[in-house]
């Protein structure tokens, strides 16, 4: 689906800007969904619903399975995010490698008020225990090597966290005394966009994202070997 869309995107004569940008790219988005058969009907996710502070997502919840179903909206925070909308698609993907205890399932796209949503599905955290700020810092410089930016984010090279503080609902300590990180805010930095466009085209662009983002020492284009 993505590949699809950044043809789409890519194919043609565009015509005129609209206005919005994200307007657009919410149309780009849409369309891709219906052509590749995971375009959703938004009354349908199930769950008892609720809004979340930030205002980024609807969040329905099903109690008896214990598991959320979110409805996000793809641009609400991208004022804080260092890439163009284009890449939102991957931003639930980065969030399985870095996180994969509290994995996103992505389940497709919806409508609203002529906007895309994003629709993935959770298992819930069994705890309502919060970490101080230098847990988490400990945790994602020792555990992941993403060092602070600021007070509320962290990153490497190519990406960074953000909305991870001891004041936010987003870092959980489970029953296991384990740190799991909800549904952080992820950016993307330059250096990664050449490896997203490249996932989209084959697998081994996709092995090399995975690999980059893991850590693990890899070949780059120049020669370079990046730790």
């Amino acid at each position: 689906m993505l590949a699809a869309g950044r043809t789409a995107q890519r194919g043609g004569n565009p015509g005129p800007l609209p206005e919005d940008p994200l307007r657009r790219e919410s149309r780009t988005l849409i369309a891709a969904a219906k052509r590749a058969g995971c375009f959703l009907d938004l009354s349908a996710v199930p769950g008892t619903r609720y809004t979340i502070r930030s205002g980024e997502s609807e969040v329905r919840f099903l109690q008896d399975k214990q598991l959320y179903h979110k409805i996000k909206n793809p641009f609400a925070k991208i004022h804080v995010k260092r890439h163009s909308p284009e890449y939102v698609l991957f931003e639930h993907l980065v969030h399985n490698i870095l996180f994969p205890d509290c994995r996103l399932e992505f389940l497709g796209i919806a409508e609203e008020l002529r906007e895309a949503r994003l629709i993935y599905r959770q298992n819930a955290v069994r705890s309502e225990t919060r970490p101080d700020d230098a847990q988490i810092a400990d945790y994602l410089a020792r555990e992941l090597g993403l060092r602070p930016e600021n007070r509320y984010a962290f990153g490497n090279e190519y990406v960074f966290v953000t909305d991870v503080g001891q004041d936010g609902d987003n870092v959980l300590v489970d029953d296991a005394g384990d740190l799991r990180f909800i549904d952080p805010i992820v950016g993307f930095k330059p250096p990664l966009l050449p490896l997203l466009d490249a996932a989209l085209d084959n697998d081994t662009g996709a092995d090399a994202l995975v690999r980059v983002l893991l850590g693990v020492p890899m070949q780059r284009p120049g020669g370079l070997v990046q730790e």
